[in-house]
């Protein structure tokens, strides 16, 4: 068990017993990679933020439910990606449509995280990089849910393709394979509007 693992499994084992306090540590740790994965997954800000903390609330209810086979990441992970296809399955009930000009919307502080989005020497060179941001955004959210996880994992997330496989329950191959045709459909994709992928 690495020490981050163990860290985890004791935070848990208080959050168990009522300390709020752990369970607030291990939302402040994990809830940035679970906006990530649920804004992935629904294409909009504001319903990933709704998301994030639909999950965490299920997750902490759910605490006396938690063996302890899988990490704590994994377990919210699997969490989160069920509050997806829920929302997603209401959604499609309503009917609604959005559209990803609303979503891609970056406020100033995301602009400043980014390595390449902000530069105070080169105002042109914000526009052209957010413009090619929302762009690729765009390309990402045309892709098949499948595909789009499997870039979101690897490349957002940074996860290795072992815990890519373990965290969805597939082989590693299985991983390799689909990460290929997802990169593949969206330099494709990124081709197609005339960009470098």
């Amino acid at each position: 068990m690495s020490p981050i693992e163990k860290q985890d499994l004791n935070l848990l084992q208080k959050a168990k017993t009522g300390n709020q306090g752990a369970f607030r540590e291990l939302y402040d740790k994990y809830s940035g990679r679970i906006f990530a994965v649920c804004y992935g997954k629904i294409g909009n800000r504001e319903d990933a933020y709704d998301l994030v903390q639909e999950t965490f609330i299920k997750a902490f209810r759910s605490l006396d439910g938690y063996r302890g086979d899988a990490q704590f990441y994994s377990w919210v992970y699997r969490i989160a990606m069920n509050c997806c296809m829920d929302f997603l399955r209401k959604k499609q009930r309503r009917g609604k449509r959005e559209t990803l000009s609303e979503d891609v919307d970056q406020s100033d502080e995301n602009k400043r995280k980014g390595t390449t989005l902000v530069s105070l020497d080169n105002p042109m060179m914000n526009v052209d990089a957010a413009e090619l941001g929302e762009r690729i955004l765009e390309a990402i959210h045309g892709l098949t849910q499948e595909h789009k996880e499997m870039i979101l994992l690897r490349e957002v997330e940074g996860m290795s393709y072992e815990e890519i496989a373990e965290l969805l329950g597939i082989q590693k191959g299985t991983v390799m394979s689909r990460l290929f045709y997802a990169r593949k459909l969206l330099q494709e994709k990124l081709k197609e509007w005339g960009l470098k992928p």
